[in-house]
């Protein structure tokens, strides 16, 4: 049974409701505290330990998660002071430890606003703005092929690395495949996307459109595209071929013997120049290939934004996991600065898989991505291995975080 919009805004906002008076209780506790103490482990230990006896009113898991985070913060105060007390002033340091948490609980506050409480709000809220704000640049929503495709062509110039890396899930290899589901590029596809568009450039066979008996087409062997690959690494490909050809808007001709393009690729393509249509002295017009690595994979990743609703689970999850990280990495970026010693914390695993996997579902949701939110996994293992690919230092996540920090910054 599915879970609905309300019940996942519960889990996203627990977690959040449980940081935040977290970190106002330790400002509080900063403030009233002599500058002096902060060098005295064990009355930081000790206050410490006070504030674990405090009555929470919190279930068992989220007693145990305020317990790990409040405990992550007064280490970092003791590591804070004791790595600047040789070079800063204690009453500068007290203060800036004071505007520190401020940063973070004035970011936690932000995430716990994002989304609607209501499903029917989703429109006005800050989760839909910074959802389509990503959404425009790698994963548009549009119902024709023709816009889709322009839509990401429009953007390539700045955002191609991007749109290439939604497409390629680190976690390809788990895929169990159902039929109708679409999957990403795996390298054994991307491989075959490479021998594809060399031939098509370099030696296409021209064959008569069943479509338009006018014009000529492209059409390479299927054969050709496969035999450079051991069997091994290609058979499942070519036994799905016409699933691949579908997905690179192509098609199979003459007894599934050649691959070529379909009818719309040819008339869309053609306008951005991935066609160009010749003369011939037989009276017919030449389709003669223009294309790049670039151009299919944008075919490509237009196919996926059209068919988000039958997606493989990996490429949920990856898709998903992505635009969630960039939202709470750009939220983080807009109000934490980076010298911030508290910023780590938030980065911290188990914060992250209180937080990311709701956020996940929720941009799923009608109203934002349009995807099978039921396919998102649940299992820490896989959200540990999820989150530390997208933890690294990723140039598109970078940017996309950018984007958020700065429509925040802007507003």
């Amino acid at each position: 049974m599915r879970e609905t919009y309300h019940e996942i805004f519960a889990y996203y906002s627990t977690y959040l409701d449980t940081i935040h008076p977290t970190l106002a209780q330790v400002g509080k506790i900063l403030t009233d505290l002599e500058p002096e103490y902060l060098l005295s482990d064990a009355i930081i230990d000790a206050i410490r330990e006070e504030e674990e006896k405090r009555p929470v009113n919190k279930v068992k898991v989220q007693e145990e998660f305020a317990t790990h985070f409040r405990g992550e913060i007064f280490e970092k105060v003791k590591k804070y002071a004791m790595e600047n007390a040789a070079k800063e002033d204690l009453s500068d340091i007290k203060n800036d430890l004071i505007r520190y948490l401020a940063e973070v609980r004035t970011c936690t506050f932000h995430l716990l606003s994002l989304p609607s409480i209501d499903e029917g709000d989703a429109p006005d809220s800050l989760l839909y703005k910074y959802v389509h704000a990503i959404q425009e640049l790698i994963f548009p929503a549009y119902t024709s092929f023709e816009r889709t495709f322009m839509s990401l062509n429009e953007n390539s110039a700045d955002w191609y690395n991007c749109q290439r890396y939604i497409l390629r899930p680190q976690t390809y290899y788990r895929e169990k495949i159902e039929e109708e589901d679409t999957i990403g590029i795996s390298p054994h596809i991307y491989k075959i996307i490479n021998s594809i568009i060399s031939l098509f450039n370099l030696d296409p066979n021209w064959l008569d459109d069943p479509d338009n008996p006018e014009e000529e087409i492209p059409g390479i062997p299927v054969d050709d595209v496969f035999t450079p690959f051991i069997d091994s690494i290609a058979s499942g490909e070519k036994e799905n071929i016409e699933t691949l050809c579908e997905n690179l808007e192509m098609r199979t001709l003459f007894d599934k013997r050649f691959i070529a393009p379909t009818r719309q690729s040819l008339d869309v393509l053609s306008k951005f120049g991935f066609f160009d249509k010749q003369s011939q002295p037989s009276g017919k017009i030449r389709c003669v290939p223009r294309l790049s690595n670039e151009t299919l994979m944008q075919v490509y990743l237009a196919k996926i934004c059209m068919r988000r609703g039958f997606l493989s689970k990996e490429l949920i999850n990856w898709i998903s996991a992505n635009i969630a990280f960039s939202i709470f990495n750009g939220v983080t970026l807009a109000f934490v600065s980076p010298e911030n010693p508290f910023r780590s914390i938030l980065y911290d695993l188990k914060t992250q898989e209180k937080i990311i996997p709701y956020l996940m579902k929720l941009i799923c949701f009608r109203d934002f991505l349009r995807l099978n939110r039921s396919k998102i996994r649940d299992s820490p293992q896989y959200r540990k291995e999820i989150y530390n690919f997208l933890g690294s230092k990723i140039e598109c996540q970078e940017r996309l975080a950018g984007v958020i920090a700065n429509f925040i910054l802007e507003k």
